[in-house]
């Protein structure tokens, strides 16, 4: 069998192919999509020969492949190009935004593990009563409503007919910054961010402690008088939460995703934000280093699942 660092490293080299293909695909879109990169930054009174000019500064004007090559070249010296509307480099532009999305998404994956696994545990205790049921269907229902609407639904209600919290941002506009003003905007984002990823963590818990509650070592922690509770909480929790531990690598990915549409929804000034607004704006530079650290970070999600998985039960062989 191979160690668990021969592991990890083969895993990482097979993450490259995919990275390669996918920047590949996104380069080759954003080639052929309709209007030029320079369309939402130039004055429309600029000649052909003005325009052509800039794009010949820019590179704009160079085969594809060309451009590509070049654009691979500097991110092995740490260069994901300058950003065409704010005429910075784009990796300033995209860290300034990665706090405020790492923010969003470390609330939300707090708060789906936490309520997630004390639902699930709720719901083991009394297995198929009326509250598991209710449980259980609110889980379904939960992981069939689009993220977008719930964001919507959400501003309308605590924002616009109830005003308990703001409608967007991470800030109020000409107040000085508050940690309490901060909380009030990231609850309703965040909450709605956690919503679908704690049906997710409920559903997992909720099956490994029903599955594990029939092994003899619960008999045996029953039979020594341990109430219910107790035998759930302390016995039956630690052995049911290997697969919840996985899901928090699978969980990433879907954080990511849903983050990017829950911040254009509350107005959050995260990457998803940044992605939506350069694609509006047709900041290619910009567009092509976000869709590279997302897929990362979702490629990454992946990795930590399988280590995760692999470290937890020894019936997988990491030799492969």
């Amino acid at each position: 069998m191979k160690s668990l660092g021969r592991y990890i490293l083969d895993r990482v080299f097979q993450m490259l192919p995919i990275l390669f293909f996918i920047s590949v695909v996104t380069f080759v879109l954003l080639y052929i999509a309709p209007g030029h990169p320079l369309a939402y930054y130039l004055d429309p009174s600029l000649s052909p020969e003005e325009l052509s000019a800039r794009s010949e500064a820019l590179g704009l004007n160079q085969p594809l492949y060309i451009q590509y090559f070049k654009w691979v070249g500097g991110l092995f010296r740490g260069n994901l190009g300058w950003s065409i509307l704010r005429g910075r480099p784009v990796e300033e532009v995209i860290m300034e935004r990665i706090p405020a999305t790492l923010l969003l998404m470390g609330t939300s994956l707090i708060i789906s593990v936490s309520v997630g696994v004390l639902l699930a545990v709720i719901s083991a205790i009394r297995p198929y009563s009326l509250l598991d049921s209710f449980l259980t269907f609110l889980t379904f229902a939960g992981l069939s409503v689009p993220g977008f609407f719930l964001g919507i639904l959400a501003i309308y209600i605590f924002s616009g007919r109830l005003e308990w919290f703001p409608v967007g941002g991470m800030s109020t506009a000409g107040q000085d910054f508050s940690f309490f003003d901060l909380l009030r905007h990231l609850f309703l984002p965040s909450s709605v961010l956690s919503f679908i990823n704690i049906c997710g963590f409920f559903r997992y818990t909720r099956s490994g402690l029903l599955e594990v509650m029939d092994e003899d070592f619960i008999t045996t922690a029953r039979a020594k008088g341990l109430s219910e509770t107790a035998v759930v909480v302390r016995h039956g929790l630690r052995n049911a939460l290997a697969p919840t531990v996985t899901l928090l690598g699978i969980a990433l990915p879907s954080l990511i995703g849903g983050a990017s549409v829950i911040e254009v929804v509350f107005s959050w000034p995260g990457v998803g934000t940044l992605m939506v607004t350069a694609l509006y704006q047709r900041d290619f530079p910009v567009l092509m280093g976000c869709m590279l650290i997302t897929t990362f970070f979702t490629l990454v999600g992946g990795l930590l699942a399988d280590i995760v998985y692999a470290l937890l039960d020894p019936r997988v062989n990491i030799g492969g």
